[in-house]
């Protein structure tokens, strides 16, 4: 009887084995076909409107980058016009930030159930009140308003980019959904670097905050309308989807549906691991950008108006974050590509800790570069990869999870890099150093997500990446037929 239990034991092991292979086999199949499927299938509306689409949502975020970071480049000088402290700065840096731990995981779920277009619409319009209410507040020196200003304003930026997140998710097929999002970061990294120079020179000419303030408030006006325009087109594709209800593929409408805890469950280890990544690369580039013009002045010995300046520079580099969008589309490779970009991360830190205090405007121009070139790099394997990992009909809190880590390690490393400089800025060489450990966690990291993905068929670095998720629910089911059979047998 044991013999005979255990020749069945075997045989069911030995079908298993087969059932996987036969079922990788059909994926693969699937894989080579689901592109000329999807074409058939996409909806019309979207496919024809994309074109229009595609520069709204590129440049809607436009107002947001250009208005959010302000403090990075007028540092010094916000802080003699507020008669603000060190402490009083970080306080400015951390307290907006704190709402966007938890509250990302509340805005992502709600718009997967009221659909990303709403979400995109109503925080576009609380930018320009949280501008509003910064500048108010800086013509009467009054701190606490101002902190209350940038809390909206950090929050309508955060929850805007979750529901934009989805929109694009929406519109473009896995092909192009690199290229949308890169495009998309390149307008933010015009108005984050086109703010570096402007607010500083604005402050200059006028010796106040007032005209560069101005000039925020009315980009996010722009915007907003941009933002009725991309409600009207996702409203129409909806619309055209009900009266043609047997399309149902890429583009098409997302049902929508309550959240449950148990969704959570949906996500793959591989989300996660990028879900980490996102504090480590995004959130402590923030950070550092918040504390570099001091680092600038007080290491490099560099004039306070050049060095807000200087600070721009890893945003004008990010220009070229379309190229990367591009490599990614055409020839995969994200996770190599993400692990090259961390390796940036760390060696423009290590060179900025490595220099003696003093000028070295050479060597702190290249160190400046190379970190642009990982923001740019970053902007395409990142967030990018979320839709290709995620399901559609959780990709809004996909993107809530993975701003919600941004946001906690932003608010993490703004207090502790205040704690490290210190009230009198003399502890840059510490700062430093803590970054380039950072970082090189964060390499190890992208080393690890290479490894994960090799072990499982090297999916998300293919050219076909899109296909993850149905690579996950296979394993998933070959596990749980595996333990149901062998339960059958022991019974």
């Amino acid at each position: 009887m044991m013999d005979a239990k255990n020749v069945n034991l075997s045989a069911t092991s030995d079908y298993n084995e087969q059932d996987t292979f036969d079922d990788n086999n059909a994926l693969q199949q699937r894989i080579l076909s689901q592109d000329g499927r999807d074409s058939k299938q996409e909806n019309p509306y979207i496919q024809s409107k994309r074109i229009w689409m595609l520069p709204m949502v590129a440049t809607v975020l436009f107002g947001a980058y250009f208005s959010v970071n302000f403090q990075s480049f007028v540092k010094e000088q916000l802080m003699s016009s507020m008669n603000m402290s060190n402490s009083d700065y970080s306080l400015f840096v951390l307290i907006p930030t704190l709402p966007n731990i938890p509250l990302p995981l509340l805005i992502g779920p709600l718009l997967d159930s009221i659909g990303p277009r709403l979400g995109v619409t109503l925080f576009t319009f609380l930018l320009s009140v949280g501008m509003a209410i910064c500048m108010i507040s800086i013509s009467t020196g009054s701190f606490f308003t101002l902190l209350i200003g940038k809390t909206i304003l950090q929050t309508a930026v955060e929850c805007q980019g979750i529901a934009h997140g989805g929109v694009v998710g929406k519109w473009f097929t896995a092909k192009g959904l690199a290229f949308a999002f890169t495009l998309t970061s390149l307008f933010c990294k015009i108005a984050s670097s086109t703010s570096g120079i402007i607010y500083p020179q604005l402050y200059n000419i006028n010796d106040n905050l007032m005209a560069p303030m101005s000039l925020g408030i009315a980009l996010c006006a722009i915007t907003l309308i941009q933002a009725f325009v991309i409600f009207y087109f996702d409203k129409h594709s909806e619309n055209y989807n009900h009266s043609n209800s047997s399309v149902q593929s890429e583009g098409t409408i997302v049902q929508k549906k309550k959240f449950k805890l148990s969704d959570f469950k949906k996500f793959d280890r591989m989300f996660w691991m990028y879900a980490i990544q996102c504090p480590m690369m995004f959130g402590a580039f923030y950070a550092f950008e918040n504390y570099l013009q001091s680092v600038l002045i007080h290491k490099f010995l560099i004039e306070k108006t050049l060095a807000g300046e200087l600070v721009s520079i890893p945003y004008w580099i990010a220009f070229s974050t379309p190229i990367f969008g591009f490599l990614a589309d055409k020839f995969g490779l994200r996770c190599i590509f993400l692990g090259v970009t961390t390796f940036l991360s760390f060696i423009s830190v290590f060179i900025l800790w490595l220099l003696p205090t003093g000028e070295n405007d050479f060597v702190v121009y290249t160190a400046l570069i190379i970190f642009g070139i990982f923001l740019s790099a970053m902007c395409a394997f990142l967030y990018p990869t979320l839709p290709l990992i995620s399901q559609k009909e959780l990709l809004s809190t996909a993107f809530a999870i993975c701003y919600t880590t941004k946001n906690g390690g932003l608010a993490l490393l703004n207090y502790l890099s205040g704690l490290l400089l210190g009230d009198d800025d003399q502890g840059y060489n510490s700062f430093l150093l803590c970054y380039v450990i950072l970082f090189f966690i964060s390499l190890c990291l992208s080393g690890l997500i290479y490894y994960y993905d090799r072990k499982h068929g090297s999916i998300i670095n293919s050219t076909t990446p899109q296909r993850y998720i149905d690579y996950v629910v296979v394993k998933r089911q070959n596990r749980q037929m595996k333990k149901l059979t062998e339960e059958q047998f022991e019974k």
